[in-house]
């Protein structure tokens, strides 16, 4: 997960330890799992390590970072950089096996 420190604290200044935490905690279980995460404190929280009032007491705080829908919590920076880490990867595995194939002289 690509973590760009100067965007990362220009848009958390604001923030306190414990919610940088469940913030950065958030981020990577959401990269881990490909994906949106739940609207579930329970869940949430369990992601964060925080007790259920520990998180219910940030939650409004860290969902400002998310688009939160359709019981989904959306992080569109996130997506869009998936997106790129995807893409980055079709593209070396293809130049990897197009290098293969001319190498052992296999050009079908």
């Amino acid at each position: 997960m690509p973590m760009w420190t100067g965007d990362y604290l220009r848009e958390t200044s604001h923030l306190s330890t414990e919610e940088h935490g469940a913030y950065i905690l958030l981020l990577i279980h959401y990269w881990a799992k490909g994906g949106p995460l739940p609207d579930d404190n329970k869940r949430l929280a369990n992601i964060t390590g925080l007790p259920i009032k520990g998180w219910t007491d940030i939650r409004e705080t860290i969902s400002e970072f998310f688009q939160v829908d359709n019981e989904k919590w959306v992080h569109v920076r996130l997506d869009e950089e998936m997106r790129i880490a995807k893409l980055n990867m079709l593209n070396k595995t293809k130049r990897a096996l197009k290098g293969s194939d001319g190498r052992w002289g296999r050009n079908d």
